[in-house]
């Protein structure tokens, strides 16, 4: 998979047909982001419900990048 030709944009549209859809709680969905929980631990628990295509997800996330909670947005410069 080329990573150079994604982009994700939001929209409040919704398209006729999806591929896969999730369902799951926020609370879920803040644990697995703070990685106090794993997703597929999350689903397995069925408290994520997953209809469709998984492997549709899995090629939405793959090239997503993972960055550390606490990273630097603006660094001071050296003196």
């Amino acid at each position: 998979m080329d990573r150079g030709k994604w982009v994700l944009n939001y929209t409040d549209k919704q398209v006729a047909q999806v591929d896969v859809t999730l369902t799951l709680t926020k609370a879920i969905l803040d644990k697995i982001h703070l990685g106090k929980e794993e997703f597929d631990n999350e689903v397995k628990k069925r408290n994520v419900k997953i209809k469709g295509e998984r492997t549709k997800f899995d090629e939405f996330i793959g090239p997503l990048d993972n960055f550390p909670f606490w990273f630097n947005i603006v660094t001071p410069r050296a003196e």
